[in-house]
C-alpha cells in the first residue's frame, strides 16, 4: 500500500472516530437532526462516488418514495430531495464538462405543455399559499412537486447518457425496492423497529392493529409486499432465460411468478391481482407470444380452481388473500366480504357526492386546484395521533377524503383538481406516453436494452387503463408521471443515437 493510500485511510478512520463520538452523543440526546445531516452527507458522497455521471438514475428510481425523513429538518419528501439532489449534481457535472445535454422537441412536449397550461390557469383561478405564512387557503405542495418534476423532465429529456446506466435500470430498481420492502416488513412486524425506522422514512409504518374505516374487521394486509411483488414479477418475466424451453428454466420462472402473485395478494388489494394479469398480458402482446397468453389463461383458470379447492376443502386462506379473491364468488370470510363491499359502496357514495352534490367541486370545467381551506387542513391534521392511529370516524374519514380530493378515482380526482379540461389533456398525454413506451419496448426487443426498457415501460403502458378504470390520484400521480415521461424521452433519444452509430451510413 503506497503512502498516499495510507494517508487517505488514516483520515477516513479519524473522521469515522470523531463522527462516532458526535453521533453517539446525538443519539443519546435524541438529537436526530445531527444524525440526519451526518447520515445524509455520507449517503450523498457514496452515491456520487458510485454513480458518477449516472447520478440521474436516482430520480426515476426514488420518485415513488413519497414519504419524508424525520431526520432532516426539510419539509420535502424523499422523492423531492432525490430530485433536487440529482438535478444539482447534474448541473455541476455539466458545468465542469462531465455531462452533456441535447434537446429534441416533439409531440410529447406539446401534450405536456397543454397539461401544464391548464394547470396554470386553474392555479390563477384558485391561488394557494403556505400554512406557515398564515394563508387562508393552503395546499401548494403538489404545485411544488409538479415544478420539480417539470425541471427533472427538462434535464432527463436532454441528457446524453451512457448505455450501461440505461441497461442497469431494472437491476438498480429491483435492488432499491427489495431493500425498502425488507425494511418496511421489519417495521410492520416489529413495532419497536418500526418506530425507529419511521424516523428514517415515514413510509415505514409499524402495525398498530387498526380496524377498517368502514366499521368492519379489516383483514391484516401486508401492504409492504405490493411494490416488491410488482418489480419481481417484471424482472422474472423479462429475463432472457425466462421462457427457455427446458423444464428447470420454465419451472423456476413459473414458481417465482406465482410467488410474486402470492405476495401481491397478501396486500389485500384486488387491483394487485388484476395488475398481475395485466402485466402478463402486456408482456405476451409485446413479444407476440400468443401461445404464452393462451397458456397463462389456462394456468390462471386452473390456479383459481386450485385456490378455491384449497380454501373450501383443505384450509381457509389468509384473510388478506380472501379479500383479494373477493372479486370472485366464494365462501369467503363474512367480515372480509363486508369490508370489501363497504369499500365499494363507500367509494360510490363519494363519487356521487363529487359529481352531483352542490359545492363539492365549484368549477368542474377548470377544477378547484390543489388548495384547500385552513379548516380542511385542520381536519387532515386531526386524522392521526402521534402513534399513527386513525382517530376519525368512518363519516369523518369520508369527509376528509372528499375535502382533500383523495376520492379513489383517477378521472374524478382530475376533475376535482384541474377539471374536465385538465382530465382530457392528461388522458391524451398518458396514452401518448404509453404508446411511446410500447414502441421503445418493441424496438429494443432482443437487445441488451430490452430488460430495463420493458421493465420501466410496462407499468406506464398499463397506466392509462389503471388510472381511468381501476384506481388513480391526480395529485399523487402527476409528478411521478412527468418524470416517467422524461425518462421515456431520455431512453428514446439514447436508442436513436445508438442506432445511428451502429447502423452503417446512419
Amino acid at each position: 500500500m503506497n503512502s498516499s493510500r495510507i494517508v487517505v485511510l488514516a483520515i477516513v478512520i479519524i473522521v469515522m472516530l470523531i463522527g462516532a463520538v458526535f453521533l453517539g452523543e446525538a443519539v443519546a440526546l435524541e438529537n436526530y437532526t445531527t444524525v440526519g445531516i451526518f447520515f445524509s452527507v455520507v449517503v450523498a458522497i457514496t452515491v456520487i462516488k458510485l454513480l458518477g455521471s449516472s447520478i440521474w438514475v436516482i430520480i426515476p428510481i426514488l420518485i415513488t418514495f413519497g414519504g419524508s425523513s424525520r431526520l432532516l429538518p426539510i419539509p420535502l419528501s424523499v422523492a423531492n430531495i432525490a430530485t433536487v439532489f440529482g438535478m444539482g449534481i447534474m448541473f455541476i457535472q455539466y458545468a465542469i464538462g462531465m455531462t452533456r445535454f441535447r434537446w429534441r422537441l416533439d409531440a410529447m412536449e406539446f401534450f405536456l405543455g397543454l397539461c401544464l397550461a391548464s394547470m396554470a390557469i386553474t392555479y390563477l383561478l384558485n391561488p394557494v399559499g403556505l400554512s406557515v405564512l398564515g394563508s387562508s387557503t393552503v395546499g401548494s405542495r403538489p404545485y411544488l412537486e409538479v415544478l420539480l418534476a417539470v425541471m427533472a423532465y427538462a434535464m432527463l429529456s436532454g441528457l446524453v447518457v451512457k448505455p450501461k446506466a440505461v441497461q442497469s435500470l431494472a437491476v438498480m430498481t429491483l435492488g432499491v425496492n427489495a431493500v425498502s420492502s425488507v425494511l418496511a416488513g421489519l417495521s410492520y412486524h416489529i413495532v419497536a423497529v418500526g418506530e425507529r425506522l419511521n424516523i428514517l422514512y415515514t413510509g415505514y409504518q409499524p402495525n398498530y392493529k387498526s380496524v377498517s374505516a368502514y366499521g368492519f374487521q379489516m383483514a391484516e394486509r401486508f401492504l409492504y409486499l405490493g411494490n416488491i411483488s410488482s418489480v419481481v414479477q417484471r424482472y422474472i418475466l423479462l429475463r432472457e432465460s425466462a421462457w427457455v424451453p427446458r423444464i428447470t428454466k420454465l419451472g423456476v420462472t413459473v414458481v417465482l411468478l406465482l410467488l410474486a402473485l402470492g405476495a401481491g395478494m397478501l396486500t389485500g388489494h384486488r387491483i394487485a391481482l388484476i395488475t398481475w394479469v395485466g402485466f402478463m398480458g402486456i408482456y405476451a402482446l409485446l413479444t407476440r407470444k400468443i401461445r404464452l397468453l393462451v397458456l397463462m389463461s389456462v394456468l390462471g383458470v386452473f390456479g383459481i380452481i386450485g385456490v378455491y379447492g384449497f380454501h373450501h376443502v383443505v384450509k381457509p386462506l389468509p384473510l388478506s388473500i380472501q379479500r383479494t379473491m373477493s372479486l370472485f364468488p366464494g365462501d369467503w370470510n363474512a367480515d372480509v366480504m363486508h369490508d370489501a363491499e363497504g369499500s365499494i359502496e363507500w367509494r360510490l357514495e363519494m363519487w356521487d357526492a363529487v359529481l352531483f352534490e352542490e359545492g363539492r367541486v365549484r368549477n368542474k370545467i377548470m377544477g378547484d386546484g390543489f388548495g384547500f381551506s385552513a379548516r380542511e387542513l385542520a381536519l387532515a391534521q386531526s386524522m392521526s395521533t402521534e402513534a399513527g392511529k386513525v382517530v376519525l370516524s368512518p363519516e369523518e374519514m369520508q369527509e376528509y377524503f372528499l375535502v382533500s380530493g383523495d376520492i379513489h378515482s383517477g378521472p374524478l380526482t382530475a376533475v376535482r383538481f384541474v377539471g374536465f379540461v385538465g382530465l382530457f389533456f392528461f388522458t391524451i398525454l398518458s396514452i401518448y406516453v404509453a404508446r411511446c413506451y410500447w414502441v421503445l419496448c418493441r424496438r429494443t426487443m432482443g437487445t441488451p436494452y430490452w430488460l430495463s426498457v420493458a421493465f420501466v415501460g410496462i407499468p406506464w403502458i398499463w397506466f392509462p387503463f389503471k388510472y381511468i378504470v381501476l384506481y388513480g390520484d391526480y395529485a399523487h400521480n402527476i409528478a411521478s408521471f412527468i418524470v416517467g415521461a422524461g425518462l421515456c424521452k431520455l431512453i428514446m433519444k439514447h436508442i436513436d443515437e445508438v442506432q445511428l452509430i451502429e447502423e452503417p451510413g446512419g
